[in-house]
């Protein structure tokens, strides 16, 4: 199954809800461009499932709980299951990338089975968070190969697609198991555990008035410690993050709800008008009435293409 998406609906602890595929083979490739999502971004999320995913055209930095990379195309990633990952644009150019979900059960089968418990769990719960995959290094190359392997059989469905892409995704697994010394090291849960607590509470009280001290008692950490971990992993202070947090919600409502400006102002926790327009001017490249009359023109016109 081959998906376009610009949008990562996530639950209040910050998983993705998404379901992949079937539930008979939970398994989805997507294709897109980074910049088509709202701000520009895909937010810092995480999943039950495993990733792979390339970058074809552009450059994208990917961001993890303890480091970060940038990627260009050609290179990629493979992210463990649960784990607190998100990618921003390092280029006005298009960044159009290509990416294949899975559950772990496309390739272990039935829990308790040989491929479960001597291959396939272990690689879940003890193998690293991630691995960066570039053309230079022949593992990264021969991983990306099977990547194409398995993304052009979700893409074209022949008969039989879903063997392609379980002994493609397989093959992959024993891989990375097979280049522990080059594998990134597994992220300290307490740091993580922190960062998925301040922005869960961002995503709480973004309506409100917010402190960095209240962002930082979340996560039961000082000010400076909260300062810290956005400028190491996010590369933004908290302040700044919560800005973009709450135009990217304002975006989303300009998008699918019927409120005025000024309900979505007061709603994103903007004190007037005004200063919601200059930051929405600032983060989007139009206010937000030209960005709502961009969207309506943009339904209007797939609208009549859809009825032709």
């Amino acid at each position: 199954m081959l998906s376009t998406i610009n949008t990562i609906l996530l639950n209040n602890e910050r998983k993705e809800t998404v379901k992949r595929g079937t539930p008979g083979f939970p398994c989805n490739a997507y294709i897109g461009d980074i910049h088509n999502y709202i701000v520009g971004e895909i937010s810092l999320h995480w999943h039950s499932e495993l990733e792979i995913f390339v970058l074809d055209e552009g450059m994208v930095q990917i961001i993890f709980a303890d480091h970060s990379y940038v990627l260009r195309p050609g290179e990629g990633y493979f992210v463990n299951a649960d784990v607190l990952h998100g990618i921003i644009c390092n280029t006005d150019q298009p960044c159009r990338y290509r990416s294949v979900v899975f559950d772990q059960s496309v390739i272990s089968g039935c829990t308790g089975s040989v491929f479960d418990k001597k291959y396939v769990n272990p690689f879940v719960k003890r193998g690293a968070s991630s691995w960066v995959l570039n053309l230079r290094d022949t593992g990264s190359a021969a991983v990306i190969s099977l990547f194409n392997v398995a993304f052009y059989a979700c893409e074209m469905e022949p008969e039989g697609y879903e063997f392609t892409v379980r002994d493609a995704m397989s093959k992959i697994i024993m891989l990375l198991n097979g280049h522990k010394e080059e594998k990134a090291v597994r992220v300290e849960t307490m740091q993580e555990q922190r960062l998925k607590q301040m922005l869960n509470w961002i995503d709480e009280h973004y309506m409100d008035k917010v402190t960095v001290r209240l962002i930082a008692d979340a996560a039961g950490v000082c000010e400076r410690e909260c300062q810290r971990t956005f400028a190491k992993v996010i590369k933004d202070t908290p302040i700044r993050y919560l800005m973009r947090r709450r135009i990217a919600i304002a975006a989303d409502m300009l998008k699918s709800s019927n409120a005025s400006n000024s309900e979505i102002c007061a709603l994103c926790g903007f004190e007037s008008q005004s200063y919601f327009t200059k930051q929405f001017r600032l983060i989007m490249g139009v206010t937000p009435k030209q960005y709502q009359r961009n969207i309506r023109t943009n339904m209007l016109k797939l609208d009549r293409y859809n009825n032709k």
